[in-house]
């Protein structure tokens, strides 16, 4: 897929509508969240 393309890329939910760049930011978020929760089960 080209830039414009990736960037008109539009994923429906049950609950809301990403373009790809929310789709990336929010799956950072639920990352770093798991990994707090795993350094806190670690220590």
């Amino acid at each position: 897929m080209t830039d414009k393309e990736l960037l008109n890329t539009i994923i429906k939910t049950s609950w809301t509508t990403y373009d790809l760049e929310a789709l990336i930011e929010h799956s950072i978020v639920h990352v770093l969240r798991h990994r707090l929760q795993i350094e806190k089960m670690t220590i």
